[in-house]
């Protein structure tokens, strides 16, 4: 074999382990995570701070120095937010608060006489110039997740175990090896200088993903509150919209010129404000006169200033009918609300109900189902992502059971967690 062959076969070589690659200036290198989107010229990483310490001494020293002040201002920032908004929920307790008492827990943990020079946080968020970097070796999306998993498991060589022994000693602690669900790292890093928009909208996700009756589903004229999380039924019209509503919502519907209604939404909203939240989650439905395709279209609402709310993220989905099998309508015809509302229609004396005509308002009932499931489940994931940990993450959290064997008789493997 010739040597360019060889050398062909090296650089195509599929990586070892579950770190990104970044080769340093003076030929060191540093195994992280590339932090995706780096500014032009620049290079995000992210890496365990005892690691860097121990192979990385002078490259460390200086990130840490470069981080202490921002460090510092950070927490201050922080602080002062955490101190509003514990202002604004008291407006509206509410039992069962989770928020609450996380706000309460972290100004402990920022007080200034704990605000240290030096962070103890378990990773370090530094910024490369392309001057200090030679070149960067990526990890497949799959295994730059096993690494999440094993910073959040604490295994001290988890970057450059082999993806064999990380795979293993991640399962042998209750933790799944496979999976698409977010994976926050956010209490692993210290506190970065956050621009107002991005905390607004973490705040925003943090109440919808927590607290009750902050969902609502909108569809023309008309805001219910969403089932979902607790919420009113949004077929029951008296849990999402008073008399008042509904007729005003009507009266949009056949186009009344009199005097214009008030966009029920405002009031919902409005109504979000008095209890001092931030946070809405409104769901749209919108669907032709054809009934061609359903639109559900999710979107997380941040109030910015005090009657202004701005859409902070939506995730819209469209399901045609006309895609889904013939039967789907089948399980919305056995509902017995829609069995009630077709015999209701049937009983006021207006005929039977056009076989043809049925068929496409079930298949367009089918869509809509699937349509909004698809919605939220996007929705909830990104929510849950952005939202901060008010309680510990099912996403990569083992069973209680699990933890307890793990802790107990696992085996060991090569990567082992930190003392």
């Amino acid at each position: 074999m010739t040597p360019v062959i060889l050398l062909v076969l090296t650089l195509v070589r599929p990586p070892s382990n579950a770190s990104d690659a970044v080769t340093l200036r003076d030929g060191k290198v540093a195994l992280g995570q590339v932090v995706e989107p780096s500014p032009k010229g620049k290079i995000h990483l992210a890496l365990r701070r005892d690691w860097a310490r121990k192979n990385l001494a002078d490259w460390s020293k200086r990130w840490e120095t470069a981080e202490a002040p921002q460090v510092k201002q950070a927490r201050i920032q922080r602080r002062a937010r955490l101190e509003a908004w514990k202002k604004d929920r008291a407006i509206a307790e509410e039992k069962d608060d989770a928020i609450g008492p996380w706000i309460d827990a972290e100004l402990v943990k920022l007080d200034p006489a704990n605000d240290d020079a030096k962070s103890n946080d378990r990773l370090i968020f530094v910024t490369l110039p392309k001057n200090d970097v030679r070149r960067v070796r990526r990890a497949t999306p799959e295994s730059s997740r096993l690494l999440r998993l094993g910073w959040m498991s604490n295994l001290r060589d988890a970057e450059s175990a082999s993806l064999e022994d990380l795979t293993s000693s991640l399962e042998a602690r209750g933790f799944s090896a496979k999976g698409n669900e977010p994976i926050a790292l956010d209490d692993l890093f210290p506190l970065q200088v956050e621009p107002d928009g991005r905390w607004m909208t973490r705040r925003a996700a943090t109440e919808v993903f927590y607290d009750k009756n902050l969902r609502f589903i909108r569809y023309q004229g008309l805001v219910l509150a969403d089932a979902a999380q607790g919420n009113a039924n949004p077929l029951d019209i008296a849990g999402g919209a008073n008399l008042k509503d509904a007729l005003g919502a009507l009266q949009g519907l056949l186009g009344d010129v009199g005097e214009a209604v008030e966009d029920p939404l405002q009031a919902k909203l409005n109504g979000v404000s008095a209890r001092g939240r931030v946070g809405a989650l409104v769901t749209a439905l919108e669907m032709p006169g054809d009934l061609s395709s359903v639109k559900i279209e999710c979107t997380l609402l941040a109030r910015v200033g005090p009657n202004r709310w701005v859409p902070a993220v939506s995730r819209p989905v469209v399901v045609r009918p006309g895609d889904l099998k013939p039967d789907a309508g089948k399980a919305i015809a056995a509902d017995p609300q829609v069995k009630g509302a077709l015999e209701l229609v049937e009983g006021l004396g207006l005929g039977n109900i056009d076989p043809g005509l049925k068929q496409m308002a079930l298949q367009s009932g089918a869509a809509t189902q699937k349509a909004l499931g698809t919605a939220r489940t996007q929705m909830d994931l990104t929510l849950e992502s952005l939202a901060f940990p008010v309680l510990e993450r099912s996403a990569a959290k083992p069973k209680a059971k699990d933890k307890k064997d793990a802790a107990e008789g696992a085996p060991k493997s090569p990567a082992k967690p930190d003392p």
